[in-house]
């Protein structure tokens, strides 16, 4: 019987041979090039194994049998590529450029606080190019120089006069600064001197005592002659006008009142000032809780930039826990508008207010996804409040700062203590809290003015007021017989009848002040209108 041809494995070829030296680019080559005959009359296959494949090779030609057949396996794909060193490990910190250590440390200031400075280092200099004939070089004045110079520029500094502002404000008061704008002045020459690393502050430093004395000596100058004119703050919106809102937002369901509605709603239960908050929000910044009675709520998974919380080394936490809470009974839900919005949201949008798409305006009914993964802009932000006025038939159109304002404001008439309002306000202090809730409400201002006609006329017993029973910690106090009896003094030409009128008058008070206490369980100077206003300092 003839034998058999063996099946060989000549293995790895590229230890015997050099693929340079053979002008081969693949191992595929070199083994044609060696073997071309037995390639062409199809005695050779393309699969190659490994090695002890010369030495069958000589057991096979020593034989004397026939020719054999080479299998020829290619090597891994891996090994026929040049040869890879081991792969480095992932770095673990990042590498940053010199641009972007630039905007880590320009990031320290928000955009206004630097264009407030720009503007009052602006207006510096164009006084000193105006007085002196040139600018001032705040890297080589002196400190007992710049106070010099601060003495005439505080006392000079005037705003350009315009037709506008004289329209507005008068001729006099049109030629000075608020007392605000010219504190602002010396803030921003402050930080500037500090952006150009000189250790100097014109607020504190006992060299500047000259120039502060100047500037509070004009301020009060001011004040005398009538040339200081009230910081008007943000107003609250009245009941009449949040009823009228309220009405609209929830009027009927579309993706222009839904955005609107959320915005709004957002504004009031966060106490925010409605722009850079909610442009900071995502998708993804909502958590969603029930509480120990199983009550839902909503708060946020971040903290948020805001006027009065920048963030950086000198800020504390801010308050982590501020909760929106559910309202299952109620069709208009907080918590199940928000829901509503994400909902109708691209699932690829990553902002909670996007623009509208236009099939869902023309037919919302029809569609699924109401809003795209295009996010609303910054300018738009600053219109949603004057949007919402106008559609409310409102009074007044107001601004978004309003909603904080009215939002403290409600929270210090409904007796909720100052710490607590701090709280949600992210104030640090009460006197902050203050600015906002001195505003008494119209009801408040119309019971105050009462009181003090009757002091007036001297009719105090016919004008007392029954206390109200139904909101005891803030208007019940307001409206009771508190304030006009705790001040009346008997006269010193009183007659007997007068004096026992008085005696019976106080006795009264003070039994509407027991009343009031007992029915709301609480001290009468811990919460309300009084005790958290600037009426607690009078």
């Amino acid at each position: 019987m003839a034998s058999q041809r063996p099946d060989f494995f000549l293995g790895d070829l590229t230890d015997i041979f050099s693929l340079e030296e053979l002008d081969c680019s693949t191992e595929t080559e070199l083994y044609e090039s060696l073997f071309d005959d037995f390639v062409d009359d199809g005695t050779v296959s393309t699969a190659i194994a490994p090695a002890e494949a010369r030495k069958e090779m000589n057991n096979a030609f020593e034989s004397g049998n026939d020719r054999p057949v080479f299998t020829l396996q290619p090597r891994p794909a891996l090994e026929m590529y040049p040869y890879q060193p081991a792969t480095t490990p992932t770095p673990r910190f990042k590498k940053v450029t010199e641009d972007h250590l630039k905007i880590l440390e320009e990031s320290r200031q928000s955009n206004s606080t630097k264009k407030n400075t720009k503007w009052g280092i602006k207006l510096f200099q164009d006084w000193s190019t105006e007085v002196l004939g040139s600018e001032t070089n705040f890297q080589e004045v002196t400190e007992e120089e710049r106070d010099k110079l601060l003495v005439r520029f505080y006392a000079e500094a005037t705003p350009k006069q315009n037709e506008k502002r004289e329209r507005k404000l008068g001729t006099e008061n049109a030629a000075e600064y608020h007392k605000n704008t010219m504190k602002n002045i010396r803030s921003a020459i402050n930080r500037h001197l500090k952006n150009l690393n000189r250790n100097i502050d014109v607020v504190r430093d006992k060299s500047f005592r000259k120039s502060n004395n100047v500037l509070d000596g004009k301020l009060k100058y001011n004040l005398q002659k009538g040339l200081s004119r009230p910081t008007k703050h943000h107003e609250s919106i009245p009941q009449n006008d949040l009823l009228k809102i309220n009405t609209y937002l929830f009027s009927e369901c579309n993706p222009v009142i839904l955005r609107y509605r959320v915005w709004y709603i957002l504004s009031m239960n966060f106490v925010s000032r409605g722009l850079e908050f909610h442009e900071q929000l995502t998708t993804g910044s909502f958590v969603f809780s029930k509480d120990e009675n199983n009550v839902e709520y909503v708060t946020l998974s971040h903290e948020t930039k805001e006027k009065n919380w920048q963030g950086g080394l000198d800020d504390p936490e801010n308050s982590a826990d501020k909760r929106m809470y559910a309202s299952p009974s109620n069709e208009q839900c907080p918590v199940a508008s928000l829901r509503l919005l994400l909902r109708k949201t691209d699932p690829r949008s990553s902002s909670v207010f996007n623009h509208c798409s236009k099939n869902a305006l023309a037919h919302p009914e029809f569609e699924d996804i109401w809003y795209t993964d295009n996010p609303v802009k910054h300018h738009q932000y600053t219109r949603f409040m004057d949007d919402i006025s106008k559609h409310s038939k409102c009074d007044k159109h107001y601004t978004a700062h309003c909603l904080r304002t009215t939002a403290i404001q409600g929270m210090n008439d409904a007796g909720i203590n100052t710490r607590h309002i701090m709280y949600m306000s992210g104030h640090r202090s009460e006197k902050s809290v203050r600015s906002y809730s001195r505003e008494c409400s119209t009801s408040q201002k119309k019971s105050i003015s009462g009181t003090l006609s009757s002091l007036s006329s001297g009719n105090v017993e016919s004008n007392a007021l029954v206390p109200s029973t139904t909101r005891p910690n803030s208007h019940a106090l307001v409206k009771s017989t508190t304030w006009p009896n705790s001040v009346v003094s008997k006269p010193p030409s009183s007659t007997s009848s007068t004096s026992a009128t008085s005696t019976h008058t106080l006795n009264q008070t003070e039994n509407t002040l027991s009343q009031v206490n007992s029915n709301t369980g609480n001290s009468f100077m811990t919460s309300g209108l009084i005790s958290n206003s600037t009426f607690s300092n009078c």
